[in-house]
This record gives structure tokens, C-alpha cells and sequence, in this order.
């Protein structure tokens, strides 16, 4: 299971490609985290590290659009939130902790822009080894690994304890921080995830959190969840044991609540809905003119099976 899990980061990575590779993340708010370039040099040291894994990203650019639209979806869904927070604390320290980063790359635009800010990424150490082997592969990107406001660190998200230790280690509680988790929590069985949640709340006293998952869906004759789950089961040996539990975006945010007094907003959509909602009328005029659309039912289908989550925390407002 674990293994199969660490394995779901190449599919991110060939998805990520593809939608860099038919230009579908160079507009938009995206544009700020400059993935094209940054991705072509981790893409030119990933080759060096491991052919296997760069052989499965290196062909990925035929991506149907029904899926390059999807990464794009939950990439600017969560860089809008990231950027928003480094907004809305100007020059003051912060914090961003991404939990089962993979090879998500957002910290070298972030670091780079911000020097107020220290990223820390947790992962299983196999990721985390081979992310780290293929920084340092790249005369550019490897000197993130000397930057004292980088941290790349190994846990096991589910020993929550160990996670909630290192994060305390690593981190300052009292500073304003944004945790971001992409398609992490659904992995994880339902008791730890709740801990994991609790426990972070408990520990960042001004905090905020973006999260991206797939759900089930609720109707009783929505088949979406339990076809895929199946599909992941006979094809990887893989599970998302809260996929049909967390199935709908209300269900999905009920997990994060307040565990003292104190500010505390929550605002969650399904990823169709984000799109229509919240996506300028002329990004999706730019994206429609990159690959031929003829599968809106099919998109409107799968985008409705993600949600999008944040909430935001202060346990000591002024």
C-alpha cells in the first residue's frame, strides 16, 4: 500500500508535464510560479536519477484535455490560495508546510520572491530521497537545498505523532502558516486523518489549510466512487479508505473544526463548481484554444467527484 501511494507522485508529475507541455499553465495566476521552466530543469535531472520515472513523464504530453484541464484545475485552485496568503501577510514571517509534497515544485517560485517565508516539504523518505538526489542533479534548482528557509523532510503522515513532532522541530508554532495538502488525505485511513487534522489545529495557533481530494459523491445512484475505488484496487493494489465516507464537499470540510475560541472560516466547493465560479471568463476562452474540448459532460462528471477546501484559523485574533 505505501509503496503504491508513493507511486500516484509520477502520475501527478506526468499530469503536471502534460499541462505545462500543451501551455496549459502558462496563463492565469500560474504564470507567477513559472512552471515551465522550473519543471524542464527537474525534468532534465530526473532523467539522470531515474530513466523509469522520467521515461513515464517524458511522453505524457498527449494527455486528453479532459485531464490536462483537471490538473490545471487543482493547480490554480491551490496556487490562488497560496498566493493569498503570501498576500495578505505582506513581508511578515510565515510558514508554508507541504504535507505529501511529492514532486510538487511551488517552493522555488515561493523562496525565490519570498524571503520571508520557510517552506517545509514532508513526504515518505523514498520520495523525499529521490526528490532531494534530483535537486541536487541541477546546478539551478540544488542550491534550494542549501537554503536555510528550505526543508526537506521524511515522515510517515500516518504516525501522527512522529508528523506532529517534526512539525513542532521544524517549525514556529506562533507564526501565521499554510498547510497544503493535494491529494493526501485520501490515503490515509479515517482515524489518522482526523488525528492529523486535530493535531495540526491544535499546534499552529494562526493557521490555514488548503486541501484537495476526490470524493464519492452522495447520491445513491452516483456509481462515480465506488468504480473508482474499484479500478484502484485491480489496477494498483491501492485504497482510499475515506473516498465514499468524505462524499460530498459539506462532509469532506466537517473534518476541520475550531478547538478553541478564536476566528475560524471554512469555505469548500466542488471542482466543477470552482470552475464555473471562479475561473475569469477569458482564462477559459485561453484554455478552451489549447486542445479541442468535446467531453463537457464527461469533465463536468469528474470535476464534480473533487473538492477544493480551505479554512483558515486564529486562535489569538487581536
Amino acid at each position: 500500500m505505501e509503496l503504491a501511494v508513493q507511486r500516484t507522485d509520477t502520475d501527478a508529475l506526468s499530469s503536471k508535464v502534460s499541462a505545462i507541455h500543451t501551455k496549459y499553465l502558462s496563463g492565469g495566476i500560474s504564470q507567477q510560479f513559472a512552471y515551465e521552466e522550473v519543471y524542464g530543469e527537474y525534468l532534465a535531472s530526473l532523467r539522470q536519477v531515474s530513466r523509469r520515472v522520467f521515461g513515464k513523464c517524458r511522453y505524457s504530453g498527449a494527455s486528453f484535455p479532459v485531464m490536462n484541464y483537471g490538473t490545471y484545475l487543482r493547480t490554480v485552485a491551490i496556487d490562488e490560495r497560496v498566493l493569498e496568503f503570501l498576500q495578505c501577510n505582506g513581508g511578515s514571517q510565515v510558514q508554508i508546510v507541504n504535507i505529501g509534497c511529492g514532486s510538487d515544485l511551488r517552493m522555488v517560485s515561493v523562496l525565490a520572491k519570498h524571503s520571508n517565508v520557510k517552506y517545509i516539504d514532508l513526504d515518505f523518505k523514498e520520495s523525499v530521497e529521490l526528490k532531494r538526489q534530483v535537486l541536487e542533479k541541477s546546478s539551478t534548482l540544488s542550491s534550494y537545498l542549501k537554503n536555510d528557509n528550505y526543508v526537506l523532510r521524511s515522515c510517515d503522515l500516518r504516525d501522527v505523532p512522529d508528523t506532529l513532532e517534526l512539525l513542532n522541530e521544524e517549525c514556529k508554532p506562533e507564526l501565521p502558516t499554510l498547510i497544503i495538502s493535494e491529494c493526501v488525505l485520501c490515503y490515509m485511513p479515517e482515524k489518522e486523518t482526523q488525528s492529523l487534522i486535530d493535531g495540526i489545529i491544535r499546534l499552529f495557533k494562526n493557521g490555514s489549510w488548503v486541501s484537495y481530494d476526490p470524493m464519492g459523491g452522495s447520491d445513491k445512484n452516483d456509481r462515480f466512487g465506488v468504480i473508482m475505488q474499484q479500478n484502484l484496487r485491480d489496477s494498483r493494489q491501492l485504497e482510499m479508505p475515506t473516498l465514499l465516507i468524505n462524499n460530498s464537499p459539506e462532509i469532506y470540510a466537517s473534518r476541520w473544526t475550531p478547538n478553541s475560541e478564536g476566528q475560524f472560516e471554512t469555505v469548500v466547493t466542488d471542482m466543477w463548481t470552482y470552475y464555473n465560479d471562479k475561473v475569469p471568463a477569458e482564462e477559459k476562452q485561453r484554455i478552451k484554444r489549447l486542445q479541442f474540448l468535446d467531453e463537457l459532460e464527461e469533465l463536468k462528471v469528474m470535476q464534480s467527484h473533487y473538492v477544493i477546501f480551505f479554512c483558515k484559523w486564529n486562535a489569538n485574533p487581536n
